[in-house]
């Protein structure tokens, strides 16, 4: 009788443990967004041109992290056409196991 009790409280446990590591540094929290500069480019603020790349990715306990896209400068930079990148900005979503994250790219 005993033994039937002490299953489901040690499965949530391990459920519980499996799922500690789940937000990956720098983020913390349930819901997070936010946007900032990538220290990048020759500083020209008045770029005419724009590119933007985006990757995803979702968390699956015990399993680990599924993420597709690409979110590199150099995939940006395609995707913009720019030769020459004057600055970049990241923008970045996470909402408890679903992120995504954009990078993008003003130049010429």
């Amino acid at each position: 009788m005993v033994k039937q009790r002490l299953w489901p409280a040690l499965l949530l446990g391990v459920l519980a443990l499996g799922s500690a590591g789940c937000v990956k540094a720098p983020t913390t929290g349930a819901i997070i967004a936010n946007k900032g500069p990538i220290t990048v480019g020759t500083g020209n603020m008045s770029a005419p041109r724009e590119g933007v790349a985006t990757s995803y990715y979702l968390y699956i306990p015990f399993v680990g992290d599924i993420a597709w896209g690409d979110s590199s400068l150099e995939a940006a930079t395609q995707n913009g056409g720019i030769g020459t990148v004057a600055w970049a900005d990241s923008d970045n979503f996470f909402v408890l196991l679903f992120g995504r994250r954009s990078t993008i790219v003003h130049g010429s």
